[in-house]
């Protein structure tokens, strides 16, 4: 059991993935904690940078962080991305996928700097692709109908884009929790048990999801604050 103590604050930064962090499962195993979930749906790391961006989510990121008094910050940023605008802007300006990949690279790692001003930091790896290719139920699968490519060019990049962020985060010794082999099926897509059970959502089964990251990001939180079970 824990110890009866203060609850520790920490600023989760995200788009609509993030919401996972206020069920009332997630607060139910994580008591020892206070999660502060700043979620901007639609939010692109593309984006983040644009002044006229339909988001605001770079304003509204750096605005939290200016106001946070949290002990640890999290982010898990980038599906909106890799699963469609880096896609949607290779082929609309004829420029190759890495290309076109770059700003949203550069500017998670112009964040993630940003929050490291702040306090500690951990990165969660961007969710992998839910949508199949045959996919047309539900306004995000229209919306990416757009896109040609299929949902293992998706999936490669998204794990190409995570191993970058990655790779950055290590050389700076800054927390990072890749969930890619815990979330991939036998056929090296995301596994069935992490697909919403309503084909119209593209985010994760919320309990499946609550419980990967219960097993992987909660014994960093806890090795952090130095919490014992």
């Amino acid at each position: 059991m824990y110890k009866k103590t203060i609850q520790k604050s920490i600023l989760v930064l995200g788009d609509s993935h993030v919401n996972i962090f206020k069920r009332p499962f997630w607060s139910k195993i994580t008591p020892q904690y206070k999660w502060n979930v700043v979620s901007v749906e639609g939010a692109t790391l593309s984006g983040l940078e644009n002044p006229n961006s339909k988001t605001q989510a770079g304003p509204k990121f750096q605005h939290a962080l200016s106001e946070t008094k949290a002990s640890l910050i999290v982010l898990c940023l980038g599906e909106v991305d890799a699963g469609f605008v880096i896609w949607y802007r290779a082929e609309k300006n004829n420029i190759h996928v890495e290309d076109a990949a770059q700003r949203a690279v550069e500017n998670y790692c112009k964040l993630i700097e940003s929050a490291l001003q702040k306090n500690q930091v951990i990165v969660i790896s961007t969710p992998l692709p839910t949508l199949r290719d045959d996919s047309t139920e539900g306004a995000i699968a229209k919306a990416r109908a757009e896109i040609k490519a299929t949902q293992q060019q998706r999936t490669a990049l998204t794990s190409k884009f995570n191993s970058q962020i990655q790779q950055w985060c290590q050389a700076k010794g800054i927390s990072y929790l890749n969930l890619d082999e815990f979330s991939k099926g036998s056929d090296g897509l995301v596994s069935n048990l992490l697909r919403h059970p309503n084909p119209r959502n593209h985010h994760y089964n919320p309990k499946q999801y609550c419980k990967l990251l219960a097993n992987h990001l909660l014994p960093i939180v806890n090795k952090l604050f130095k919490y014992e079970e």
